[in-house]
């Protein structure tokens, strides 16, 4: 399964304010140096001069302010983004472990067990949808009577195949079901997961690239 790719604005906390605030930084850099370029060009016959000096350096200063200003803006994007990817990688370990221990107890189990699970699981999805249409049933104006009362019947014969498959295997086919259906759920948290544990490492290592650029 490839694993989808999402913004690091939606991993990172903060992600989309530390860039604009980055980016209005910049302007304002740019602009700062149109002036001190002005300053320059405004007192390039007596640069030594009091005036020029003073001028020069509080545009200087302006320069220098905002230049702080922003490293320390990337600086704390940088955190942000590394703290992120330390705790997805942390989950994303966790994630793991517990897959690993679902594996492992469907292995130890007997393969006509695995199957009466399957069959199990299967019904209990078919309920769970059918038990979805029917608060959408609910929900709805007029009369709907006659298709809820075929939802009802629906969710009746599931479970009475539920019931068989785990009267037949002493409670087994329960048991592989719910474990099947575990590890599906945390099959898709472990894909989610990866997904945003990547968009963070690339946030780690695009505003790591902008704070060595801004040294």
């Amino acid at each position: 399964m490839s694993t989808r790719t999402i913004s690091t604005r939606l991993a990172i906390e903060g992600e989309a304010q530390y860039k604009q605030s980055v980016a209005a930084c910049n302007a304002e850099l740019k602009t700062l140096k149109s002036s001190l370029a002005l300053v320059e060009s405004e007192f390039r016959g007596n640069a030594n001069s009091m005036d020029a000096l003073t001028a020069k350096g509080s545009a200087l200063y302006a320069v220098q302010g905002k230049q702080k200003e922003k490293l320390a803006e990337l600086e704390e994007a940088l955190k942000t983004a590394q703290s992120a990817a330390a705790a997805y990688g942390e989950k994303q370990e966790q994630l793991k472990g517990q897959l690993e221990a679902a594996d492992q107890a469907l292995k130890g189990m007997d393969g006509s067990v695995v199957k009466a699970g399957e069959r199990w699981a299967e019904y209990a999805r078919e309920i769970q949808k059918n038990e979805q249409a029917l608060a959408a049933l609910k929900g709805r104006t007029g009369d709907t009577s006659a298709e809820q009362a075929k939802l009802e019947a629906a969710m009746d014969r599931a479970r009475a195949q539920m019931e068989k498959l785990e009267q037949s295997t002493g409670g087994a086919a329960r048991e592989a079901g719910e474990l099947i259906e575990r590890n599906k759920r945390l099959n898709a948290e472990y894909e989610s997961n990866q997904a945003y544990l990547a968009a963070a490492e690339r946030g780690v290592q695009s505003w790591q690239r902008q704070l060595n650029s801004a040294k």
